[in-house]
């Protein structure tokens, strides 16, 4: 009986596979004769189609950039093999070419310049200025769209410069994100400074190439790394060789001091090799065939790529413009014998303090968002959300940076990021002193937040953050020495002042013996409602507020963009 049923199985096994065979067997492909072309109604093809019907004299798309990567990988490439181009060397495996970095945020966020191309940029630059001028024809309301090829001015040097419009619309009183296709950078230039480029200006592709560092991840970088590498493309006057890697973008390169041979300028920004765990868990991934997460800002982060159909056509993203959410606050790293300044003292759990490049940052900053003020887009008031970001205007009419902390019907409790210190805003007056805070300036925090030693043993006392902040005042020089186990923020170290270097704690100590202030108290006595009432008419700081923890957006944040919409 067994044997039947084995037969009879196998004969139907054997029925099924060839039916699936039968219905997945391919149909040989016909050709059409039909040459017609399809356009979607209402695509940014077929509108680009129009107005170069329309008017064939200006440019609406810019020839893609990866054909100049194309070329230079092609002539590289000879007789090597590509995927030997590997980060982490200290000498080229590629031929590499002379560029200048003009634009450089990040190691995985710059614009690079080749050297060959110079002279074609600078007789592009010339013509396109004896051709344009204040009375050339505006743009019509209908040939406005993202990504549109447009000459821009310069309002640093007057001059026009080619340019891709970004987020906005050109008029008078508008101002427009637009990209400089040919130096790498991202400005806010007023409206009526934007003009249709003639088809002429158009046939060259970008001459700034859009790259970030091979082997580098975001999430490796924090505000420390991000100044040294700025610092390092200043040191060496924007000037560099490259390795290029690959051939879209934004490209993957290899930076090479431009005079010193074996000085790759990623060394310090690699990420440090992986242990044998770590090493593990990447095989086991590998084998289980997981893709990368599309919403890891570390795939495909970037505003320009290239659709799977056709590499040659640019598909341009729109850029937030506003600043949503800041990053988390950075470990503090300081030179041997570097000074701080004290920004602003909570307590003694929570002490925000500034290095020289903190206040360099924020000077140049805060000036520049005081002049832009007037024309920042409001904050709206669906936007009043804790940890959200914003402008804020004090009342001596300076703007710096600022973090909502927490809302209610009739105030809203505002904290500056960069300097610790709070106000409380009436909400019907919000929209005269927050504003929607520009991409720009963030997300990265210029502030380090420290603790004292066993700080958190006790609760704070009025008395004792009276005393603290009387020995600290706001800008006072500090030295510090960061505690060997510190984990925060805020972190744990020593402070100390004067030339003597005389340690805060101390002079805390004799202070409080002097006033007579007894913290941590260890008493037990019987409750009296009189010495309660005394203990309430104590008179401490003015200002004091009992802020225990950390905010979480210090500890915790990501950078997030949105374009608010008042």
């Amino acid at each position: 009986m067994s044997a039947e049923v084995k037969l009879f199985s196998s004969a139907a096994s054997a029925m099924t596979l060839d039916w699936l065979s039968a219905s997945i067997e391919k149909k040989p492909v016909v050709l059409s004769d039909c040459r017609e072309l399809v356009l979607v109604p209402g695509g940014i093809s077929e509108k680009i189609r129009n107005l170069t019907e329309e008017r064939p004299e200006i440019c609406w798309q810019y020839v893609g950039s990866s054909v100049l990567a194309h070329y230079h990988f092609n002539v590289a490439a000879v007789d090597r093999d590509a995927a030997r181009a590997v980060p982490q060397k200290k000498n080229a495996t590629l031929p590499v070419f002379y560029a200048q970095i003009h634009h450089s945020f990040s190691p995985v966020e710059f614009a690079v310049q080749p050297k060959p191309f110079t002279k074609a940029r600078l007789g592009l630059t010339a013509q396109l200025n004896d051709v344009y001028s204040d009375d050339f024809e505006p743009f019509k309301e209908e040939e406005i769209f993202e990504g549109v090829p447009c000459a821009a001015k310069d309002s640093r040097d007057g001059k026009w410069y080619r340019a891709r419009l970004v987020s906005g619309r050109p008029g008078v009183h508008n101002d427009i994100f637009v990209v400089f296709v040919d130096w790498g950078d991202e400005r806010c230039v007023s409206g009526s400074n934007i003009r249709p480029l003639r088809k002429e200006f158009g046939r060259l592709p970008p001459l700034a190439l859009i790259c970030r560092m091979r082997g580098i991840l975001l999430d490796d970088l924090f505000t420390k790394k991000v100044e040294e590498f700025q610092k390092l493309i200043a040191s060496i006057n924007g000037l560099v060789r490259v390795e290029l890697t690959s051939t879209a973008e934004p490209y993957l390169v290899n930076l090479y001091h431009p005079t010193i041979a074996g000085w790759n300028l990623g060394t310090s920004f690699y990420p440090r090799p992986m242990n044998e765990q770590q090493i593990a868990k990447e095989e086991r991934i590998a084998r289980q065939g997981k893709e990368p997460d599309s919403d890891d800002e570390n795939y495909n982060k970037y505003d320009v790529c290239y659709s799977d159909d056709d590499e040659d056509e640019p598909v341009v993203r729109r850029l937030p413009a506003h600043l949503l959410r800041f990053e988390r606050l950075p470990k503090p790293i300081a030179q041997p014998g570097e000074e701080l300044r004290i920004a602003h003292v909570e307590n003694a759990r929570l002490i925000y303090v500034h290095t020289a490049d903190h206040l360099a940052w924020l000077t140049r900053k805060e000036k520049e968002m005081a002049e832009r003020w007037e024309n920042m887009d409001r904050f709206p008031d669906r936007a009043l959300i804790a940890d959200n970001a914003c402008a804020l205007k004090t009342t001596d009419g300076a703007v710096v940076r600022a973090m909502i902390v927490k809302g209610t019907s009739q105030c809203v409790t505002v904290r500056a990021v960069d300097h610790g210190w709070k106000v409380v805003i009436i909400r019907e007056q919000c929209r005269n002193y927050l504003r929607a805070l520009p991409r720009e300036y963030g997300p990265h925090l210029m502030v380090w937040l420290l603790r004292l030693p066993d700080s958190c043993d006790n609760h704070p006392h009025v008395g004792e953050t009276a005393i603290l902040r009387e020995l600290l005042p706001r800008g006072q020089k500090i030295a510090f020495e960061l505690a060997r186990r510190s984990h925060g923020p805020p972190f744990k170290a020593s402070l100390f002042v004067g030339d003597d270097k005389e340690n805060v704690l101390d002079l805390m100590e004799e202070r409080k013996k002097k006033l007579r202030v007894v913290h941590p108290c260890k008493e037990i006595v019987k409750y009296n409602q009189r010495q309660v009432e005394l203990l309430r008419a104590t008179k401490g700081a003015d200002d004091y507020d009992e802020e225990l923890f950390c905010p979480p957006a210090f500890a915790k944040g990501r950078a997030l963009y949105c374009n608010h919409s008042t």
